[in-house]
């Protein structure tokens, strides 16, 4: 995943053993909502199969520089009821929270135990390597840090949940803007992937579906396609399995110029079914 080019990513191999490690928090805010406990009746809403983690941090780089702050906002959804400490440590190793610490620590973990983890290397990253970039720009930059994580759940194909993880970073005028996303079998906790839909060998028919819906969205909006774009787009493995159709979410700049943003290109099932299995 092409993010976090400034952290530093370290591991305290002790930290489980001795509990967080102490840092220095300004306005630390955690509360653990309890979501709708009656069931929807829209068919999207999963707030009653899901509670929320939700942390508001601020943090101080260095004790005697009042402008250089980190600010940290997560809002997390966490499984609950049947199978939800399954769903929830797939969750914690799939890598949906990026860095990816958490795939470094072997310990089993709550929801609440990652993210109070997360949390905890994350402003030790902060304080280890940011000092250095300031540094290095002559004390141009302020090193004002604002990280927000939000994500959301949604009902996918058949018992499918899709888990949305929107994470935004602006470091000074540096801004990082992606969407992370996992499928997960209600029933089991098993993270659903492209290759367990496709039959093999069916990669470049797809990028070619993919590549020719991204040509007639272009046209529609009035772009011309340049020559560099007839080429077939890679595959990516960020994928939301919907009800009725795939959508493959491309980050910024991964198959266009990074003003475009985020490019998400949507396939129903219909036109995939020669493709799956």
């Amino acid at each position: 995943m092409p993010f976090f080019p400034y952290f530093c990513i370290q591991y305290n191999e002790g930290l489980m053993k001795k509990g967080l490690l102490s840092v220095s928090l300004v306005g630390c805010f955690l509360m653990v909502a309890v979501g709708c406990r009656q069931e929807s009746k829209h068919p999207t809403d999963l707030s009653h199969q899901f509670d929320s983690i939700v942390i508001d941090t601020l943090v101080r780089l260095m004790p005697d520089n009042d402008t250089a702050i980190c600010t940290i906002h997560m809002n997390i959804k966490a499984a609950k009821g049947a199978n939800a400490d399954a769903i929830n440590h797939r969750l914690i190793r799939s890598g949906c929270l990026s860095p990816d610490y958490l795939s470094l620590i072997e310990e089993r973990m709550s929801m609440q135990q990652a993210v109070d983890t997360f949390v905890t290397l994350f402003i030790e990253d902060y304080r280890c390597f940011y000092p250095l970039v300031i540094h290095e720009e002559n004390d141009s930059m302020k090193g004002i840090l604002n990280y927000r994580v939000d994500t959301r759940v949604e009902q996918g194909r058949d018992d499918i949940y899709i888990y949305k993880v929107a994470v935004s970073q602006t470091f000074d005028t540096q801004s990082t803007d992606f969407t992370i996303v996992r499928n997960i079998d209600s029933a089991t906790g098993k993270i659903v992937t492209l290759d367990d839909l496709l039959r093999k060998g069916s990669e470049k028919e797809l990028r070619k579906l993919l590549t020719d819906r991204l040509h007639e969205r272009r046209k529609d909006g009035g772009k011309e396609t340049q020559a560099e774009d007839k080429r077939l787009i890679p595959l990516t493995r960020n994928v939301a399995i919907g009800e009725d159709r795939l959508t493959f979410i491309y980050v910024q700049g991964e198959i266009a110029d990074r003003s475009q943003g985020e490019i998400n290109i949507e396939l129903p099932y219909s036109t995939l079914s020669k493709l799956m299995k």
